[in-house]
């Protein structure tokens, strides 16, 4: 099994908590780490060697084979950036040979075997998982995980996904998923699009090799909460509506504080639930999260040090002409077409 996650810098404390816990779990398989980012000039407070550590690759965005990789970037906010690079790099793992394939968030931690996800791809091609399994029986949640959530931001959350590359339908989805994240990864809810996510709505659709997993202890979260019962065995196993191995856990929104205020909302008082955010927090501590989270996304700022807007982002993202003209729009030094800065900042 191939498992990858795609961070950010600042999202190294928490990638480091993903992939010991499979690693713990599942010592055997592969874990990628990509990285949209890169090392800040005469910053000591990383090393590549704390940044391997655990991770059997490590990639970073610019050593991928991505045509004009720099306008690419440009184009993308760090979420944006972030959720594009999962696409080009499960076709990256597709051909070279890869066969079964999980992508987790890094904000994810697996608590229990996912062996059954191995299983199901066995049988089927693509797997994904819907952020609700059980429609909401109240006005509040109908409105914060129905309204604003799932029918605004996806039917399914691709903070997990997994593929047989083997099966025809693995390689179609790994195809035509992967193009689409080159050309429409961004959060414009006028088009239509959340960055990656609102694509896998047409899933069902267009593969029928598809299984939905509809097991509520996977990805369990915020967002459905409110219908997952989360509770200790008599032999100490987190299970999930007393039935289900919590498979793993989703802490979507730490860093906002709003994934902790959903939780304390739609958990009804869980105090399993209150334990394991206070667990995670803990662990974020411990894996340097007060001096990493804050990490300044490098591709946030010009050559210059003068930091990106989002217009200018969209004004090279709709303008060929521009990106023609700019292939790399950080860089502010000279005139023409190495300055796209100077053009529209005078």
């Amino acid at each position: 099994m191939d498992v990858y996650t795609s961070i950010s810098l600042n999202y190294l404390p928490k990638a480091r908590i993903l992939v010991k816990s499979i690693k713990k779990l599942h010592p055997e398989w592969v874990v990628h780490l990509i990285i949209s980012d890169r090392i800040q000039e005469n910053d000591k407070s990383l090393s590549i060697s704390y940044i391997k550590e655990y991770f059997d690759e490590v990639v970073w965005i610019e050593e991928l084979d991505i045509e004009n990789i720099h306008g690419w970037i440009f184009k993308h906010s760090v979420v944006e950036m972030c959720t594009a690079l999962k696409g080009p790099y499960l076709q990256k793992l597709v051909k070279g040979g890869a066969k079964k394939i999980i992508y987790l968030d890094p904000d994810i931690v697996v608590f229990n075997s996912l062996d059954p996800l191995a299983d199901l791809l066995d049988d089927h091609a693509i797997l994904l998982t819907p952020h609700l399994v059980d429609y909401p029986d109240n006005k509040e949640s109908i409105l914060e995980n129905e309204i604003r959530g799932a029918l605004r931001h996806g039917i399914f959350n691709l903070g997990f996904f997994a593929i047989n590359a083997q099966k025809d339908d693995g390689n179609r989805f790994a195809n035509w998923w992967g193009e689409h994240l080159r050309d429409y990864c961004y959060a414009d809810y006028d088009l239509g699009l959340f960055t990656d996510q609102k694509w896998c709505d047409l899933c069902p659709a267009y593969f029928e090799d598809l299984h939905i997993v509809r097991d509520p202890g996977y990805n369990t979260a915020s967002w459905n909460i409110d219908k997952r019962f989360v509770s200790a065995s008599k032999n100490g196993q987190i299970l999930v509506n007393e039935k289900y191995p919590l498979r793993f856990y989703h802490f979507t929104g730490y860093d906002s504080g709003a994934g902790i205020r959903m939780t304390q909302q739609f958990s009804n008082g869980n105090q399993i639930v209150n334990e394991i955010w206070g667990w995670y927090h803990q662990q974020l501590l411990e894996n340097q999260q007060k001096m990493l989270g804050n990490q300044k996304w490098f591709y946030d700022y010009y050559d210059n040090g003068i930091r990106i807007t989002e217009d200018d982002r969209r004004l090279y993202r709709h303008r060929i002409d521009l990106q023609d003209t700019y292939p790399n729009p950080f860089k502010t030094s000279g005139t023409g077409k190495n300055n796209f800065f100077a053009l529209y900042h005078n």
